[in-house]
């Protein structure tokens, strides 16, 4: 388990890192909140490798990995709710 400074300077390397990926495909991925605090610099480094494995890929790995819920494309204002 990592301290509270090491943690926050985590949760901000890979919410800048993750800034790439919210480029590409127009909506935030999950940040693995739990898994960087558990395993600290390791989460981040493959937190970092399945954002560029995404981006190279143009598949969006974080759905299964850490639970993202893709936006839907085009304009949210035509979205009906039921």
């Amino acid at each position: 388990m990592t301290n509270k400074r090491e943690f926050s300077n985590l949760v901000n390397s890979a919410f800048e890192y993750s800034k790439r990926f919210s480029q590409k495909f127009g909506y935030s991925c999950e940040l693995p909140y739990d898994e960087l605090n558990q395993n600290g610099k390791i989460a981040l480094d493959e937190f970092k490798k399945i954002i560029d494995d995404s981006i190279r890929d143009n598949k969006d790995y974080t759905v299964d990995k850490y639970g993202t819920i893709p936006m839907p494309k085009g304009n949210l204002n035509d979205i009906l709710i039921d």
